[in-house]
């Protein structure tokens, strides 16, 4: 058994001893998310990918429920999307939205859902149960600048005017990514540093 950190506070949460306890746990999530990002940059492909692959993989060893808890496991999920929502709203600068307030909500609501409903349906398409299919579509639909706006040190063209705008008023900072951004297969770049 842990030591406690407090009479209602033991180190290893409500963990149910099918798993490793949470100091364990806690430094192979951080062990593997550096991994991940140190193998992206030297590949040169999206961090996302290979956090993607790996979690997926790891979720099949052991999963964050049975380390922290039900309770504990909510809480901190509910206090990182607040932290997440809040630092990206900080970063909003609403006096380049005015007037293209339009292209801002397209691209957070009625995109993200063509983008669910095509990833769900191409899940299905080879053969994943639906549920499974729901949620894989919900997680890969994703918006964040890694995506919108992959590299903006890049010496490649940048969208001026109204379509910089509506991408920078979708987007907000919370995923910094991959440190060279979303690249295409083939672009030989060569990073500044």
């Amino acid at each position: 058994m842990l030591p406690s950190l407090g009479p209602n506070l033991p180190l290893a949460a409500a963990s149910s001893g099918d798993g490793p306890s949470l100091p364990v746990y806690l430094a192979l999530v951080l062990a593997l998310a550096v991994a991940c990002q140190w193998a992206a940059w030297a590949l040169r492909i999206p961090s996302l990918l290979l956090l993607l692959i790996v979690g997926f993989g790891l979720g099949q060893w052991v999963t964050a429920d049975d380390v922290l808890g039900t309770d504990a496991l909510f809480s901190v999920t509910t206090i990182a999307v607040g932290i997440i929502l809040f630092e990206g709203s900080l970063s909003l600068r609403l006096r380049e939205l005015r007037g293209i307030s339009g292209p801002v909500v397209r691209l957070c609501s009625s995109v993200v859902v063509l983008a669910w409903a095509l990833l769900t349906a191409a899940g299905l398409v080879v053969g994943i149960d639906w549920r499974l299919a729901l949620l894989l579509g919900a997680i890969l639909a994703v918006t964040g600048p890694t995506v919108i706006n992959p590299d903006p040190a890049a010496d490649a063209p940048h969208p001026t005017g109204v379509l910089a705008a509506a991408l920078g008023g979708h987007r907000g900072r919370p995923d910094r990514g991959h440190p060279r951004g979303a690249r295409l297969p083939g672009d030989r770049r060569r990073p500044r540093g």
